[in-house]
């Protein structure tokens, strides 16, 4: 089994080809009351962007709210 920690906390080569082929990936984090927050992003292939061994990066576009745009259309 890999070590973890320290000594394993950075973009190696394989991680850095397998982030570059993605089109999308799940961000998560924890809210303050302590329930997951869990968010998809996506894009073109590459969107996903290796800065450094240890950063990635990723433009954030706000997608359109289909929502909003099916409930105007049922209010028309």
């Amino acid at each position: 089994m890999a070590e973890r920690g320290p000594s394993n906390d950075e973009f190696g080569s394989d991680e850095i080809e397998f982030i570059g082929e993605r089109d999308s990936f799940y961000m998560a984090s924890q809210e303050e009351n302590g329930w997951p927050y869990l968010q998809h992003r996506g894009g073109g292939k590459g969107f996903l962007k290796v800065l450094n061994s240890r950063t990635l990066a990723f433009a954030d576009c706000p997608q359109s709210d289909r929502t909003a745009d099916g409930l105007s259309t049922i209010r028309s």
